[in-house]
């Protein structure tokens, strides 16, 4: 078709002064080759002449032309043949110098310019879809290797471009380069040297990127396929990425870019690919979301990053390798489908390697490839659950020194616990028997400590007789070798009252646990004064004896009565799959609040909890909240005040056993965690934390 004459007017309206004439192609001549200085190439038989813009329409007769015009200079090319058109040249390269060099209006084709040199300042070469071309994918090719030595921006706004041979351009300040301004794809298969800004299209580059800078506004950037024998994997552009819209920054095909240039980030920007180098340094106030697809790893090489925003691992892995590379202020967020890995595995490092974040929120996996040579190190308060722990030894850890994992510095305890290790899981490293503690270190550290020999299994759990005895009944709390245990029973009125062993000490075969109980006074829950919290003399002495991890024998003397029980653990919980996190610990107001307790137990998705406290008078007194629902990260439910046969009987009575509902609870698990309470028409809301001891 021949060339809009509407679009004609349109260009000349942008550069009325910038070129003398239209020379229309038409390779009308019989000669060959098709020759630019041959006046029957060209409509009216006019040969081009200094300063012409030259137009090659779909309606030429020849799609290749010879420039045979030495350094003759010219305002522009206008393309507009979607068959294409392939320009050869025996004389130096073009020269191109209006303010509209190039400008292609075609679908599709592949245009070959040969060497051009674009010398003119505010020139802009455009690519468009011709008005009212239907919706298309049909490239257009520039092979040419076009040198400018004066540009304000190269533009594309629908279409698709590709470049096949190396282009240069200068670095522009803000706003010049190549722009990117509909939704279109700009694909780069060669080397080039530009400034780049993309205000809403993609731009995919499919081999090596960038020696001078790339800025990126709003849009998206991807890497790959790369061509056979291409070396994509270096991108040493500059870039600074900014939203919205969030561009997409990555490799979309196994090829690992490395970033070697600065990269600074501002707003949520995500990095997809199937792995990601950060080499060079990284700075802004943006969020770095990593979408990292296979088995490959995000991995960051630069001492030097600033970036305060944070990391959020949305897929695949995030492997620290180096220590302290990422800002200390930076919290980490590790979702579901995400991993955060600390080492490489069977590497013997010389030193340690520590990573430092502001805050881990992980509901993915924390894997340790190298543990006791790699920890993590946190400031400020965590979460961990619904978190997956995995744990491999370095290669020369001495084990029985203790292995920290996680160094908690926040002065909080974390949020839940791993969903696959509770307190006291047993590990093996390099041949040393250990267990998992969250409460190392100086309290709230998560840690391998070794297991001496003979050690008791995990007992943690609520205790009981049976149901022979329901009424009665022993929370115990484990944190590694230590037991806080708690028996619920009934004074001599049968109003409940509480025996507390809150520390003690095993045999020399960890079969037998043996400690001092008491049965302090305080003030009333309601109006709780830790001034008055007297733990008061010791009122006997109980051994726990473990026959294995279900069966036990609490021998017992408590207010000058001596005796025996056999118990075994309480079982409430049905095995369901658990969607929560175990919260099983002993839970206290903190310092301030001291004197009173809840102990909370876990099994599977069913909490059972009793609250130790005191009554109105100051007695010792103990709530029962044995069932309840979740809400999100609140389990609630009822809670009950009982009676029953007095502790110091020779004989319990379970028909004597009653059980009052006297209001609600519900306890939420967050950071930091509520007990809100309704009890005989008394309202309150206590916050709670977990107990070290």
């Amino acid at each position: 078709m021949n060339f809009p004459r509407a679009c004609l007017a349109l260009l000349c309206a942008f550069a009325s002064t910038a070129f003398a004439a239209d020379r229309i192609w038409t390779g009308s001549s019989p000669a060959s080759p098709k020759r630019w200085s041959d006046r029957f190439n060209w409509e009216g038989n006019v040969a081009p002449q200094p300063n012409d813009r030259l137009i090659f329409p779909a309606t030429s007769n020849a799609k290749a032309s010879l420039n045979d015009y030495p350094l003759t200079p010219f305002s522009g090319i206008v393309f507009n043949d979607p068959a294409g058109h392939a320009i050869t040249s025996d004389v130096p390269p073009l020269r191109l110098s209006g303010a509209l060099p190039i400008v292609v209006e075609a679908e599709g084709g592949t245009f070959t310019t040969g060497a051009i040199a674009i010398a003119a300042n505010s020139a802009r070469v455009t690519v468009n879809r011709p008005p009212g071309a239907p919706p298309g994918d049909a490239p257009v090719l520039l092979p040419g290797v076009i040198t400018v030595s004066s540009l304000d921006r190269f533009e594309a706004t629908t279409g698709r471009i590709v470049f096949t041979e190396a282009i240069s351009f200068p670095e522009f300040p803000q706003g010049g380069g190549i722009t990117v301004a509909g939704n279109i794809e700009l694909r780069i298969r060669a080397p080039y040297n530009i400034s780049t800004r993309i205000e809403g299209g993609v731009v995919k580059v499919t081999s090596k990127f960038g020696t001078q800078g790339a800025t990126l506004w709003a849009g998206r950037l991807e890497y790959g396929p790369f061509q056979p024998g291409e070396d994509p994997n270096y991108i040493d552009a500059n870039l600074y990425l900014t939203g919205p819209p969030e561009p997409e920054l990555g490799n979309v095909s196994t090829v690992v870019p490395i970033f070697r240039g600065v990269l600074r980030v501002e707003g949520t920007q995500t990095f997809v690919g199937g792995a990601l180098t950060f080499a060079g340094p990284i700075n802004g106030a943006g969020v770095m979301r990593l979408k990292v697809t296979g088995n490959g790893c995000a991995t960051y090489a630069s001492s030097e990053n600033s970036f305060t925003g944070g990391i959020d691992i949305a897929q695949g892995t995030l492997c620290f390798l180096q220590d302290e590379r990422i800002p200390n202020a930076v919290p980490v967020t590790v979702s579901a489908a995400g991993t955060l890995q600390l080492g490489a595995g069977g590497v013997n490092h010389s030193s340690p390697i520590r990573e430092t974040v502001r805050s881990l929120s992980c509901a993915g996996k924390l894997n340790f490839l190298e543990a006791g040579m790699v920890s993590l190190r946190v400031l400020q308060p965590s979460s961990i659950a619904g978190c997956q722990l995995s744990v491999t030894p370095g290669v020369s850890v001495d084990a029985a020194r203790g292995i920290t994992l996680v160094a908690n510095e926040s002065g909080q305890p974390f949020t839940g616990a791993f969903s696959n290790a509770p307190e006291g899981t047993s590990y093996t490293i390099n041949g040393t028997p250990m267990r998992l503690t969250y409460h190392g270190g100086t309290g709230n550290d998560i840690a391998l400590v070794a297991a001496p020999s003979g050690e008791a299994p995990s007992v943690q759990d609520m205790w009981w007789v049976g149901p022979g005895e329901n009424g009665w009944g022993m929370s115990i709390v484990q944190h590694g070798e230590k037991l806080f245990g708690v028996i619920y029973a009934y004074d001599i009125t049968q109003r409940p009252t509480w025996f507390v062993m809150s520390s003690g000490a095993w045999n020399a075969n960890h079969t037998e646990y043996t400690g001092d109980v008491y049965t302090p006074s305080g003030a009333p829950f309601f109006a709780y004064d830790a001034a008055r919290f007297a733990v008061g003399e010791k009122v006997g002495r109980i051994t726990i004896a473990f026959a294995d991890a279900q069966h036990a024998t609490l021998r017992y003397t408590i207010h000058d009565i001596t005796g025996e029980k056999a118990i075994v653990r309480q079982q409430f919980g049905p095995a369901v799959s658990r969607v929560h996190a175990d919260n099983s610990d002993m839970w206290w107001g903190g310092v301030t609040q001291n004197g009173w307790g809840v102990a909370v137990i876990q099994q599977y998705e069913s909490v059972f909890l009793v609250w130790f406290t005191y009554d109105a008078a100051g007695a010792a007194r103990w709530y029962v909240m044995p069932a309840g629902t979740w809400t999100g990260n609140a389990f609630s439910g009822r809670i009950y005040r009982t009676i029953g046969t007095p502790w110091d009987s020779s004989r319990y009575d379970p028909a004597s056993f009653r059980s009052i509902d006297v209001g609600s609870f519900s306890v939420r698990f967050d950071a930091p965690a509520t007990l809100e309470y309704t009890i005989d028409g008394r309202q309150g809301t206590l916050a709670i934390g977990r107990t070290p001891f």
